[in-house]
């Protein structure tokens, strides 16, 4: 056999395991490495718990600040996060993948990662659905197909059956700071949480993620409830107070426990 031959049969026999690693992640990047990731670096809390829920969880060797989900996570190192990359630490924990948070980490940092070689995975849920994407995604490139499935699978079950189907009409302010005053806006994966429990966000035809709205906008509109951590009244506002489960926070499959807990309050009320 030539040499020619030998490495046109060796490049057909390596296509498969490379297409088997390779996704494109909620930016439209594809993503590929050689063989499955040995040493990753989660840059935002939702993608530590993500990483565990895939099975990957022993392959961390870093996670961002406030990663405190699962309890194992507790224990590893910090890499930074939405305000900046600790990059002389991380380039000495050699990662063979980072996953990062699309919006909230800096560009810069995302760009210097990939100009080193360093495979970048982007997530940005915008629907629920996605974040079944996302295990499926994370444990194709940790060579942990099968237990991101079972994950995957047990999340879209737990999600259909969440709450009984009802239409979203009541309309809902969900703060999330008080003073100033934040909200979501369209472009956020809790529009789709809120009508999976028959609510719509208020300034859901605000092309933004996160703003702060006007407040005689917001008089003028009078929501019927009020979503926020503390549920406490607005004198301005007549909408009934509802308590924001911690679940909600973030893209993961715990937030399945999180609109139990909203639809739980909202048949009592």
């Amino acid at each position: 056999m030539t040499p020619w031959l030998a490495w046109l049969l060796a490049a057909t026999l390596a296509a498969p395991v490379a297409a088997q690693l390779a996704v494109h992640d909620d930016t439209g990047r594809r993503v590929q490495l050689p063989q499955p990731a040995e040493r990753i670096v989660a840059l935002a809390p939702h993608a530590t718990e993500l990483l565990f829920a895939a099975g990957a969880g022993a392959r961390l060797v870093a996670v961002a600040a406030y990663s405190d989900w699962p309890a194992a996570a507790r224990d590893l190192p910090r890499i930074g996060g939405a305000g900046g990359l600790d990059r002389e630490r991380l380039l000495a924990l050699q990662p063979d993948l980072v996953v990062a948070w699309a919006s909230g980490s800096r560009p810069g940092d995302l760009a210097w990662l990939e100009r080193l070689g360093i495979a970048v995975y982007r997530s940005e849920p915008q629907r629920l659905t996605d974040i079944a994407a996302n295990l499926r995604d994370l444990g194709r490139l940790a060579g942990q197909d099968a237990t991101a499935e079972i994950a995957a699978r047990h999340f879209e079950q737990a999600l259909a059956a969440v709450c009984p189907p009802r239409p979203a009409r009541a309309t809902v302010l969900y703060r999330l700071w008080e003073r100033p005053l934040l909200t979501y806006g369209g472009r956020h994966w809790s529009n789709d949480a809120l009508r999976r429990v028959g609510l719509r966000n208020l300034f859901a035809a605000v092309d933004r993620p996160v703003f702060t709205p006007g407040r005689e906008a917001l008089v003028a509109a009078q929501p019927d409830y009020l979503l926020s951590r503390t549920p406490a009244s607005d004198p301005l506002l007549s909408a009934r107070p509802l308590a924001a489960p911690p679940e909600l926070d973030r893209p993961t499959p715990r937030i399945v426990e999180g609109l139990q807990a909203l639809c739980a309050q909202l048949c009592a009320d």
